[in-house]
């Protein structure tokens, strides 16, 4: 078995709640994130409040694969500006986005929001790379409204899967549930859904509350947000926990592959960062 690891530094469900609501040794490579000689360094941006506080810069750990056979990554500094490297949003292919490399609460990350009006499942950009079937997917993220005090909005923010024939799975996170006085929102603030037959809506009718879960986020805040998935079984790991948050075991669109993508809802200022993709073959 095969695991070829990719590591990239990233950067209408519009409604409220109450209504819509092992491993092997494994072959890396990576992909160079470091900005050409034309390239500007990305604007910083700081959400509603915050101080313009210089960032720290911060290395990243090697990961270790097997017990027998190490796996050599190359770990690539991230878009630091003491090292003269900046984001880059190359590896990238939007669809109905705006993309832009900035750096968020000092992390070098790649910023999306909607490109005008776009209907809800449809606002995403393309990993570029080679089909995802089986593995694992681990990103930074951070997602708010793009308007403050939006009622419907809920900054929308997560992964998309095996894209394939203009279909998809995709898991996501709802961070204005998170601490919500609604407990009912609250156990919304994870959400799975596969477009385009089987959205939130669809679910909450067919299988009240088996495609959500609740787990603690804030908007706009970094949150470590991890996928693994088998066959047609995903789990979704938030905050570095050991144990899943969401079980999904029965993917609607099946055993199938296809690429990543950085998905958003309507009315979402996203941002990702430090994307790693790990495919299983």
């Amino acid at each position: 078995m095969t695991r070829d690891s990719i590591e990239c530094a990233l950067g209408s469900e519009f409604s409220s709640d109450s209504a819509d609501h092992g491993r092997g040794g494994c072959i890396s490579d990576s992909i160079s994130l470091i900005a050409r000689p034309t390239e500007v360094m990305p604007q910083t941006v700081l959400p509603p409040g915050a101080s313009n506080q210089p960032s720290v810069p911060s290395t990243k750990a090697h990961d270790l694969f097997g017990s027998m056979r190490l796996a050599f990554i190359s770990l690539l500094s991230l878009g630091l500006p003491s090292m003269l490297r900046a984001q880059t949003i190359d590896q990238l292919v939007p669809h109905r986005v705006k993309l832009e490399s900035v750096t968020y609460l000092g992390k070098p990350a790649v910023r999306v929001i909607e490109d005008g009006e776009v209907p809800n499942g449809e606002a995403y950009a393309i990993v570029r790379g080679d089909a995802f079937h089986n593995g694992e997917i681990d990103v930074e993220l951070a997602g708010r409204p793009v308007t403050a005090g939006s009622t419907g909005a809920r900054g929308f923010i997560g992964i998309a899967f095996r894209l394939h024939n203009d279909q998809f799975e995709y898991i996501y996170l709802r961070p204005t549930n998170g601490r919500a006085e609604d407990q009912v929102r609250r156990n919304h603030s994870t959400q799975y859904s596969a477009y385009p037959s089987f959205d939130f809506a669809t679910s909450r009718r067919d299988a009240p509350e088996k495609y959500e879960s609740y787990v603690d986020l804030e908007p706009g805040v970094w949150t470590r947000f991890r996928l693994t998935v088998n066959g047609a079984t995903a789990r979704l790991y938030v905050h570095g926990a050991s144990q899943p948050c969401l079980i999904v075991n029965d993917l609607k669109l099946g055993d199938s592959s296809g690429p990543v993508a950085l998905w958003i809802g309507p009315g979402t200022e996203g941002y990702f960062a430090a994307l790693k993709v790990a495919r299983e073959k």
